[in-house]
């Protein structure tokens, strides 16, 4: 069965608006929206952002003071998920590289009090790379009475 083009476009044009990745931020109001959302702070300066679907439907990204990740999920508000950590509240960072072409990139983010959750960085493998190296980076700056070493990435 042969498909128009007009419908293959349309595919390609779906999925390369969904994923996105920044090493330089986020907009105006891209900003907004997350402080809305209760994961960012007036002030704060968000370094790094990745989402392997819609900026409003998920982000994981950090800042100069904490790491965060959400799931917005528009059916089913149960399944919305919001999480973030300030560096002060963290005590490990680790990350498992996936070598799944299709997969996101895995970094668990450690409490002090034992919780944590997961960031979901790209597929990229090297954008995976530089958000754990700069996210682990701004951590020891930010907390550096911490002392804490981040876990050595799984490769």
């Amino acid at each position: 069965m042969r498909y128009p083009f007009s419908v293959f476009l349309t595919v390609i044009v779906m999925f390369s608006g969904c994923a996105r990745e920044s090493d330089s931020g986020v907009s105006t109001k891209e900003s907004a929206y997350l402080r809305e959302l209760g994961v960012l702070s007036e002030g704060e300066t968000v370094f790094f952002f990745a989402s392997s679907s819609r900026f409003r439907q998920s982000g994981n990204f950090f800042t100069d003071q904490r790491v965060a990740s959400y799931w917005i999920d528009d059916s089913d508000s149960s399944k919305t998920e919001k999480d973030y950590a300030w560096y002060s509240d963290v005590s490990d960072i680790s990350v498992t590289y996936n070598d799944d072409w299709d997969l996101s990139h895995d970094i668990t983010i450690t409490r002090h009090d034992g919780t944590s959750f997961h960031v979901y960085v790209s597929t990229d493998r090297e954008f995976a790379r530089r958000f754990f190296d700069r996210l682990t980076e701004q951590w020891k700056k930010a907390s550096p009475d911490e002392g804490q070493v981040p876990t050595t990435p799984s490769t």
